[in-house]
């Protein structure tokens, strides 16, 4: 993994318009590009204990791929949330194209929710334990995972990812 010092600016960059106020304390910022994403992911899910926060413009499960990479992180959510009893919420946007993918966590006790028909939530990130927050361009699609060019990052700082709970919470 490549440790990358990063400047303010792109912290600016990932807070929109808000009023931001530079953090106190040093954070970490990890690259996570192309096929990176998809083990580094499954890893931050495994490793979670406490709960897991997710917002993701699509979402596209295909039960008839039980290999395919975004079942198998659906799995994942499942099992950590069902065996170490991590607090899962997702919110998706396009009913139609993410319903597979809400029916399958909805079916094992996950709470998914859609955002309202008037707006299109079109972020694409991972909050866990309250710590880390994983931003980027990808969506959990088969073509994102394991075809496009993409770019996230993962940012370590409590604040930052308070933050973004917070944003969680108000869509």
């Amino acid at each position: 993994m490549r440790k990358i010092i990063i400047a303010s600016f792109i912290l600016f960059s990932f807070l929109g318009c808000e009023e931001v106020t530079e953090p106190e304390q040093n954070f970490e910022v990890f690259a996570i590009n192309n096929r990176d994403y998809f083990p580094y992911v499954n890893m931050r899910i495994e490793n979670a204990t406490s709960s897991i926060y997710i917002i993701m413009y699509y979402m596209l499960y295909d039960e008839e791929n039980p290999n395919y990479a975004v079942n198998l992180l659906l799995d994942k959510l499942v099992e950590v949330h069902q065996e170490k009893g991590v607090e899962i919420k997702v919110l998706l946007d396009d009913e139609d194209a993410n319903v597979d993918a809400k029916n399958y966590l909805q079916n094992r006790g996950i709470e998914v929710r859609f955002d309202s028909d008037d707006v299109r939530t079109h972020s694409k990130l991972l909050i866990t334990d309250g710590r880390s927050l994983i931003i980027g361009s990808t969506n959990w699609t088969e073509s994102a995972l394991n075809k496009n060019n993409e770019t996230s990052v993962e940012i370590m700082d409590e604040n930052i990812a308070n933050t973004y709970l917070t944003y969680f919470n108000e869509l």
